[in-house]
């Protein structure tokens, strides 16, 4: 395996967008919902999947509803607060 500081910029440049582009695929084509809601309950990002899940047509539309599924993606929500403070 190739150390990267010793690529040339252009070169890491390069093997960051093919990863970026890879990562995004995966993403993008998964079949499962994927989604970030950060700690404040701010929906950040979501693939397609989860979107078509909860009922939006969009990812678009989802991230500018924000659901508030705070203590619904928990059976427990005691078990959402304890999952926060670790």
């Amino acid at each position: 395996m190739t150390d990267p500081s010793s690529l040339p910029p252009q070169d890491l440049a390069a093997g960051l967008c093919a990863c970026e582009r890879r990562y995004r695929a995966i993403f993008e084509n998964a079949d499962i919902g994927i989604f970030h809601i950060a700690p404040d309950g701010t929906w950040t990002i979501a693939n397609l999947t989860a979107a078509t899940i909860l009922g939006y047509a969009t990812t678009n539309d989802l991230l500018a509803a924000q659901p508030d599924f705070h203590g619904k993606l928990f059976v427990d929500p005691a078990q959402r607060q304890a999952w926060l403070s670790n």
